[in-house]
């Protein structure tokens, strides 16, 4: 019953994960190009010293306008630690306006190293 509980739980997982991919597949060729990028806040807690650097890289989903419609992390180590302030500095960036197409996607990593 455990081992089942256990399979349906990591099927689960990698399912909510593929969902959450962006249907990058029909968008736009152009190229972005970035206007202002916002860099990320080092997360203050207790692990800094044990998390000292890491990495999360982001698919985003620009509008015509060139701001982040849609963001989403597709890897990330240490898993989740950095997401969340990588998450709010990439839609708050601003990329090349494209009056062409309504929306672009493209992969942006933010690395985390502290000094």
């Amino acid at each position: 019953m455990n081992t089942l509980l256990l399979f349906i739980l990591l099927l689960f997982s990698f399912q909510s994960l593929a969902d959450d991919v962006l249907p990058c597949s029909d968008s736009s060729e152009s190229e972005i190009e970035v206007v202002k990028i916002v860099r990320p806040n080092y997360p203050a807690s207790p692990y800094a010293s044990v998390f000292n650097e890491g990495y999360v890289k982001i698919q985003i989903e620009i509008n015509s306008r060139g701001e982040v419609d849609k963001a989403v992390v597709i890897d990330s180590k240490p898993k989740h630690y950095f997401d969340k302030s990588a998450l709010h500095a990439i839609r708050n960036s601003l990329f090349s306006k494209d009056n062409e197409s309504n929306h672009r996607c493209g992969i942006f990593t933010y690395k985390f190293t502290l000094d």
